[in-house]
């Protein structure tokens, strides 16, 4: 798969691709911490995942969402933030955040929600049975 790592601290971006270097998740074919910037990268990059922080310089990972899920619906978008703000976690994933972990990031998450996400686009389509996991992913809350 191909990854696309939006966050304005570098250090967390490399601990990204790492992970998805070490653990043969896929390759990152782009990595920015702006969120304009991204947005710009996204569409020419054409990522299946985007891991995006919730607060960018430019833009919210939520806008950024957002925006592009309005015109691109097959990416997969999982936030990171430090963010335990119950109410913008909702926001979130009301916005087309697949799945929302919170920093600091446990590798063996970050792994299984790839691996769920893996699982989703060999079945078909990114909305089918997204919005019910949403429900059910807000409610834990």
């Amino acid at each position: 798969m191909r990854f696309l790592i939006v966050d304005d601290d570098i250090g967390f971006r490399r601990t990204i691709s790492y992970i998805i270097e070490k653990y043969h998740l896929g390759v990152v074919v782009g990595n920015y911490g702006d969120g304009l910037e991204a947005e710009t990268g996204i569409r020419k990059l054409r990522p299946d995942i985007v891991v995006v922080d919730l607060l960018l310089p430019g833009q919210s990972g939520i806008e950024l969402t957002k925006k592009i899920s309005s015109i691109n619906n097959k990416i997969s978008y999982i936030m990171i933030s430090a963010c335990s703000n119950k109410s913008i976690i909702t926001e979130a994933m009301l916005s087309g955040i697949d799945y929302y972990l919170q920093k600091p990031i446990n590798v063996l998450d970050f792994n299984s929600v790839i691996k769920k996400i893996a699982e989703r686009k060999k079945a078909g389509p990114k909305r089918t049975g997204t919005l019910c996991h949403k429900l059910k992913t807000i409610c834990r809350l």
